[in-house]
């Protein structure tokens, strides 16, 4: 879902004069980049114009070669590491955590994806179903379109129960002691109604930056 670079656009939509930003430039160094109080604006404005990546297993070349360094002079590769990290700390297997989960466990690749190329592929990674890594499976299985959600089963019910955790574990979240009409208040505010009071951002930015509209598209 990550592009290969981050935009960085002015207010009408144009980049700016220092250019765009690669991924690797700003992996874990972000303060290198906001020298001042309007560093932060044209990124802002790239970020709610631009369109992520669909959630699956391909991955940008930015994320798989050269985190931390250039290709062969320390750059990693996230995916490997991700995969290497889960085995490492015993992170059950892409079917085993289907199971935890209550989901069926799949019995062949073609079950995993409707995608033929990607299921050849499995195939010919992995000697069993029962051999895939988490994070692969996760990332291979058709999305949950029919209720919204760009994740496939397994993801999106791990997703849904950290963040039900993390809501129902926090003594502190909003819902638990706030009045009606602070709740009212707060609940009407967006993330744009956020960023357009905070910085010199102004209409535009669509009213919901979650999503790319046609004008700025």
């Amino acid at each position: 879902m990550i592009n290969d670079q981050i935009l960085r656009l002015d207010a009408q939509g144009n980049t700016i004069d220092e250019g765009n930003l690669s991924v690797r430039e700003v992996f874990f160094t972000a303060p290198s980049i906001l020298t001042n109080e309007q560093s932060i604006e044209p990124i802002l404005r790239g970020l709610a114009s631009q369109l992520h990546q669909a959630i699956d297993v391909k991955v940008t070349s930015e994320l798989r070669n050269f985190l931390f360094g250039s290709s062969g002079q320390g750059g990693l590769d996230l995916v490997a590491l991700n995969s290497q990290r889960g085995r490492d700390h015993g992170v059950p297997s892409y079917n085993d955590m289907r199971a935890q989960f209550g989901l069926e466990r799949r019995q062949s690749f073609s079950e995993v994806t409707s995608n033929t190329e990607l299921q050849l592929a499995l195939e010919a990674t992995y000697d069993s179903v029962d051999d895939i890594d988490l994070f692969t499976g996760g990332l291979a299985e058709d999305p949950v379109a029919e209720e919204g959600s760009q994740l496939g089963p397994l993801f999106r019910a791990m997703v849904t129960e950290q963040f039900e955790a993390l809501r129902d574990g926090d003594r502190f979240w909003y819902q638990n002691y706030l009045t009606d009409e602070e709740l009212d208040m707060i609940e009407g505010v967006t993330l744009a109604d956020v960023i357009r009071n905070n910085t010199g951002i102004g209409n535009e930015i669509p009213d919901n930056v979650f999503y790319v509209s046609d004008s700025t598209n």
